[in-house]
């Protein structure tokens, strides 16, 4: 959870993507445990929910072992709630613990998000680098001003350039601060230029670089899955970084409630995942490519959609109810 919410402009803490064990170090985070538990724990047996005393538990657990994760009792409040109709959005300065709600479902009915990890480990920051006042103003008029298409449109617009802006801030000072992120100005160029080849057709509307990775934001609810064309040229790009990359993946933001439980499952899930993987062939294979690997979200079955000779795309994939995950199946490619 807090590796992809940690340090970034629309992601710090109005999202909640699901539950995740590592933290921003890969390393297993307490409050995200004691939260997974308590998920699980809720689909069991909904009639223990108390979600005041969970969170003055949860806060009091925060204060006790110092758990640092930025805007901490947001992604709390974010997380208990869930976020299907609202985005949580971290408090300005001065005004305590105060979490500013703003609308969301227009925004996840007109645009898709998706994380970009590789296998490359990215710096970390020194000192996490958080939106400012009038970032975090600049957001809330966006949300709460999104009342038609037009004024949707609008504030599209306006989102992707407060990603581009937060993310050039972040580089900046890292910069002067004499932080290694050659790997963060190759994805943010790679990024860029994937961008820029698809500006006329609108659908590529902003991205962020973060300190794991890369965020991007889509101008049409379903586009990066409608096209594999997207997948496959964008590791292209960021293949060409002075980094070696095995592997790049992607994974889609969808807005959740919490988790949902299913016995057969054995444990909470998030409502939604989708996950890519895009694999390079080894060099002995003639004509390498980039296929798509599919990942299913059930830790317990190996990952499917990829010969293990090839890596090319198998025929049949399993696909339970629960899983969104794309098949890379595209018609326009046939």
């Amino acid at each position: 959870m807090a590796s992809m919410i940690q340090g970034s402009t629309v992601t710090s803490g109005i999202i909640l993507i699901g539950i995740r064990f590592l933290d921003y170090f890969n390393e297993v985070s307490p409050l995200a445990v004691l939260v997974s538990i308590w998920k699980n724990l809720q689909g069991r047996e909904p009639e223990i929910g108390d979600t005041e005393r969970l969170e003055s538990v949860l806060f009091a657990v925060l204060d006790e072992f110092n758990i640092k994760i930025d805007a901490r009792k947001t992604v709390l409040t974010a997380t208990l709630e869930g976020s299907k109709e609202q985005f949580h959005i971290r408090p300005k300065s001065g005004d305590g613990d105060k979490i500013t709600r703003v609308p969301n479902k227009w925004f996840f009915k007109t645009c898709s998000m998706s994380t970009i990890v590789t296998n490359v480990e990215m710096t970390p920051e020194k000192t996490p680098f958080l939106p400012d006042d009038v970032l975090i103003a600049e957001l809330e008029d966006c949300f709460n001003s999104a009342t038609d298409d037009l004024k949707i449109r609008k504030s599209v617009s306006e989102i992707g350039k407060i990603m581009r802006r937060f993310s050039d801030a972040r580089m900046e000072l890292r910069s002067g601060n004499n932080e290694n992120i050659v790997f963060d100005i190759d994805m943010d160029v790679g990024i860029s230029k994937f961008e820029t080849a698809n500006e006329t057709s609108g659908n590529i509307n902003g991205h962020e670089i973060k300190t794991n990775g890369g965020l991007c934001l889509y101008n049409g609810e379903n586009y990066w899955r409608q096209t594999l064309t997207f997948f496959v040229n964008t590791s292209e790009i960021l293949k060409q970084t002075n980094e070696v990359i095995e592997f790049i993946m992607f994974e889609l933001i969808l807005p959740s409630a919490g988790a949902v439980f299913n016995p057969a499952w054995g444990s909470s899930e998030p409502t939604h995942r989708a996950v890519l993987k895009l694999q390079k062939l080894p060099e002995k294979v003639v004509d390498p490519k980039v296929y798509p690997q599919v990942i299913t979200v059930n830790p317990d079955k190996k990952p499917t959609g990829a010969t293990e000779a090839t890596g090319e795309p198998s025929a049949k994939r399993g696909r339970p109810d629960h899983d969104d995950t794309y098949d890379g199946s595209d018609d326009s490619m046939a």
